[in-house]
């Protein structure tokens, strides 16, 4: 278990629907051929190879990959149990039990600090530019202090509560 999250992006939703629809054809070919299976399991089996098919075919536009990868990843759980059951029962897959990737802490790390060095480079081209922009010219000192103002309002206050 990994103490940093994943980073999702559009190749990895692309990797993760070839992968697990690959393993779930293969898995629904072995279906097919095996007579160990009851009606009932047949019939769950279509329900979710269905489900699993509508799934990867949605396009996952642009925003909630994470969330996306998630759901592709309980998908992924859902068909290695499948599997199992399959083999459990004496049937022949066509295909190897799927699992999803480990993804290795160091690569997350260097994803991250990539993400930095890309935020602290903004950051530096940000300040950059700004000094070339006009700035205001220098107020000069003020006619009064804070003081004098202060009295001076002080002394309207008192000329109207006494009216």
């Amino acid at each position: 278990m990994s103490f940093l999250p994943t980073i999702v992006y559009a190749s990895t939703l692309e990797d993760q629907k070839a992968r697990v629809m690959a393993a779930a054809s293969g898995t629904n070919n072995s279906v097919k051929l095996c007579p160990q299976l009851g009606p009932t399991a047949i019939a769950n089996w279509g329900l979710f190879y269905a489900a699993l098919t509508a799934f990867f075919q949605e396009d996952p536009g642009i925003w909630g990959w994470g969330s996306r990868y998630e759901r592709g990843e309980a998908y992924e759980n859902e068909l290695t149990a499948w599997q199992e059951k399959l083999q459990a029962s004496g049937c022949a897959l066509a295909v190897p039990i799927v699992h999803p990737p480990p993804q290795a802490d160091l690569t997350k790390i260097a994803q991250y600090a990539a993400w930095g060095a890309g935020f602290l480079a903004v950051a530096y081209v940000v300040g950059k530019v700004t000094e070339f922009l006009p700035h205001p010219a220098p107020r000069s000192s003020p006619s009064m202090s804070v003081g004098q103002h202060a009295a001076r309002m002080h002394g309207h206050m008192r000329r109207l509560l006494r009216a």
